[in-house]
């Protein structure tokens, strides 16, 4: 116990190299004392709006994803530079609906976007000069029938009159499109576009699979300081055919591969038998394998109003973390809005099976816990890592490891700003300190050897720091970098 009190006070020296977050009263056995009025147990999903965040600079994104998922499914709309979560409040396009989002001012995340559409299907795409490419066939869609909620997200898509549901598992996504009956549209005419080479970033290569008529799998080779492929496996309730975006058909086991864009269509055949598809999605860090292996595992059907029940509760039993009372009805929507977004990041990295890509782009197996990416240090370290590290304990301690582990891949390095598999750094300091100063003050890093690990590391950050740091405590401006 005293070697792990010893390095608790080392923490808290390094830690005074960055702004320290604000700590929540502590028993004598380390135990966060935090006050609460019991509340009755009304619906708290109801006490949330998803669009709160929506115009810059919050950079939310309304669409449904579980507490830390890994998939973030949601609308991505085109138009302007402010569209770094995907969705910015103020645009009129739908260019389509992808699987992950990222709250922070970067270009991040919109892979492997969807998008129904009736008729021809309109694929050049215009570059927009201070956003995302936006293709032909985006859609203006109806606010009046827009609709989020954790865990759901409902739209229609005025061009052609189809309506989009979307919920999710921690791994995958569901959506249930409706398009106008006949003979409003006949199956023949109503597509499903896959433009997973297009990105909130901008365009990539990559590769897809017809495995059967209703499977379909692939990889998008997105970059982000070094290589981050997203696989996906997506599976269609209806007998579909499929071709490439320039219209040609691919055969069952085909392979297709572009070094740029690369999409495919999918038509039901004559005889699809209702209006309504659903499609499933998995994705992985890892590979097609890990995809395929989350999609049967979190999605084995295309339930989807029982897929979205179990978002429900996840979000309920998330949300059911601090209990309020008082105030008036706005300022509780406000809270419980907050404390849905502090529980968006990070997200899960590794796959059902504990497999998961490092920095060394090597594929690593962790079969006791899950490991997480996505930690946007530099603004999570000054309030929302300190309320992680209270509400939910278990996760932060499996958040520690994860970083732990990224370093021993990386060189020994912690990461500033961690995406995927890769560290690009973003912003400055070392916020990963007080970030780990958080859990080790909570007791959470209760194992000797996971002790160890962190305070090599982080000694690693303060050694390789500047000469006038180490001289003067502080770094002077002209030796701070700031991006």
């Amino acid at each position: 116990m005293s070697r792990l009190r010893a390095l608790s006070a080392l923490v808290l020296v390094l830690a005074l190299s960055a702004p320290a977050s604000g700590q929540a009263p502590m028993s004598d056995g380390g135990v966060p004392l935090v006050d609460a009025v019991v509340a009755d147990d009304s619906d708290r999903t109801a006490l949330v709006d998803p669009f709160i965040g929506s115009f810059a600079p919050g950079f939310t994104n309304p669409g449904p994803v579980l507490p830390h998922g890994m998939v973030g499914l949601g609308p991505d709309t085109a138009e302007g530079p402010l569209n770094y979560g995907g969705y910015y409040v103020n645009n009129a396009l739908i260019t389509g609906f992808s699987h992950t989002h990222m709250s922070a001012g970067v270009f991040h995340g919109g892979h492997i976007p969807l998008m129904p559409v009736v008729g021809d299907v309109d694929t050049p795409i215009t570059e927009h000069p201070a956003g995302a490419p936006i293709p032909g066939y985006a859609s203006p869609f109806d606010r009046a029938t827009e609709t989020a909620e954790p865990g759901y997200y409902a739209v229609t898509l005025l061009r052609d009159r189809v309506d989009v549901e979307l919920t999710a598992t921690l791994r995958t996504a569901l959506h249930r499109y409706t398009f106008p009956p006949a003979p409003l549209s006949q199956p023949s005419e109503r597509h499903v576009v896959v433009d997973l080479g297009r990105t909130l970033k901008g365009l990539y290569g990559g590769e897809a699979t017809l495995v059967s008529d209703g499977l379909v799998t692939g990889v998008v080779h997105t970059d982000v300081s070094g290589p981050m492929p997203v696989h996906f496996a997506l599976e269609v309730d209806q007998p579909m055919g499929w071709t490439t975006l320039d219209g040609t058909q691919l055969r069952q086991g085909e392979t297709v591969s572009s070094d740029d864009r690369i999409g495919l269509i999918g038509t039901p055949h004559v005889d699809a038998p209702v209006e309504t598809l659903h499609v499933r999605v998995g994705i992985s860090y890892t590979d097609q394998a890990g995809a395929v292996a989350n999609l049967r595992a979190e999605q084995p059907d295309f339930d989807f109003d029982a897929t979205r029940a179990r978002a429900d509760a996840a979000w309920e039993e998330a949300l059911a973390r601090i209990e309020v009372d008082g105030g008036n009805p706005a300022d509780t929507v406000r809270f419980h809005t907050a404390l849905y977004h502090a529980q968006l990041f990070p997200n899960l990295h590794s796959d059902v099976d504990g497999r998961y890509r490092g920095p060394d782009q090597r594929i690593h197996h962790d079969p006791e816990r899950p490991h997480y990416s996505q930690f946007s240090l530099w603004d999570s370290y000054n309030g929302q890592s300190a309320l992680q590290a209270v509400i939910n304990p278990d996760a932060y301690a499996d958040m520690l490891h994860s970083l732990a582990d990224f370093a021993d891949q990386h060189g020994g390095a912690l990461p500033r700003w961690q995406l995927g598999p890769n560290d690009p750094g973003y912003m400055s300091g070392d916020p990963v300190i007080p970030f780990i100063g958080e859990g080790w003050c909570r007791g959470l890093v209760d194992d000797t050897e996971l002790a160890d690990r962190l305070e090599a590391q982080m000694r690693h950050l303060v050694d390789r720091r500047e000469a006038s740091w180490h001289d003067l405590g502080y770094l002077p401006t002209e030796h701070a970098p700031l991006w």
